[in-house]
């Protein structure tokens, strides 16, 4: 497909040169449209989703009837420094402009939501903002609506707050606090096998987190798993063994070492930013 290219028009809005207008007249029209240009997205394998849109996508509905639009925008996802560290160096400067745009469409929000006024430079700042400078140019009478991604897996709960505090951000509902003591206390009211690492499961906690694994897509393991397995018999498990337990199949095999040691990492993290919420006990003497 052709590269687009961005034009600054005498208002101070920007136009994709090059882009094409359509015209639909039904909304099964409309459908097709957005279904065509989601499959022109770039997308890419992440270390949390196996097809991560590498691309914002931008869809502009033109109202005839009052001369009014509608700004779909569909963000890519952001990546933190950690998660990306063992990315290609292609990879990892893509990641960086992905968050730097994210930045500025956070920074352009940040100015209507306090000044009513979003000066130039906030939405040169990158082609994202450009694109939407028309929304911004019009302060007031524009209404903006976040819809955030979240997962209700327990593995995934620094990603999703990540997540949320952005959506709070681009909502201009303030600046961003962190909550840390917060869900570390919440995390302790929910008691469960995930709290404590799992090489202190007992035979029961290790039965109910592989019953509930993946909605119970490993749930024939325990056919074979010695009823008096305890978590420190688990956590030794190699992925061979672990093949061996999802009936010599390796993929399978793979997978199951892997959430395990994805829940080993976790609660480690968690213990991690535990002791920094708390701070270091005090020396005697001090």
């Amino acid at each position: 497909f052709p590269e687009l290219r961005l034009r600054e028009h005498p208002s101070g809005a920007y136009k994709a040169e090059g882009a094409m207008e359509l015209y639909p007249r039904s909304k099964e029209d409309v459908l097709v449209i957005l279904e065509t240009g989601h499959g022109r997205r770039k997308t890419s394998a992440t270390g949390a989703n196996s097809v991560s849109s590498r691309s914002h996508a931008i869809c502009i509905i033109q109202l005839l009837q009052n001369d009014g639009q509608l700004l779909l925008v569909d963000c890519a996802g952001s990546e933190r420094k950690k998660d990306s560290m063992y990315h290609t160096k292609e990879r990892q400067q893509e990641s960086a402009e992905i968050n730097q745009s994210l930045y500025a469409l956070k920074d352009c929000i940040r100015y209507l939501a306090t000044k009513q006024n979003v000066p130039s430079h906030a939405y040169r700042a990158s082609a994202l903002t450009k694109i939407l400078a028309d929304a911004f140019i019009s302060g007031e009478r524009g209404k903006l609506a976040v819809i955030c991604t979240a997962s209700p897996c327990a593995s995934d709960t620094e990603h999703t707050l990540t997540t949320l505090r952005l959506g709070g951000a681009l909502a201009g509902s303030g600046p961003e606090k962190e909550e840390k003591e917060a869900l570390t206390d919440l995390l302790r009211e929910q008691r469960g096998p995930l709290e404590s690492h799992p090489n202190q499961w007992s035979p029961e906690q290790v039965r109910a987190w592989i019953s509930d694994l993946s909605n119970g897509e490993f749930a024939d393991v325990l056919d074979i798993l010695p009823s008096n397995t305890t978590g420190q018999m688990l956590v030794r498990l190699t992925e061979a063994r672990c093949a061996q337990l999802c009936s010599g199949n390796l993929r399978r095999g793979q997978l199951f070492f892997k959430l395990l040691h994805q829940v080993m990492q976790r609660v480690e993290a968690t213990r991690r930013q535990s002791v920094v919420v708390k701070g270091p006990s005090p020396q005697a003497g001090s």
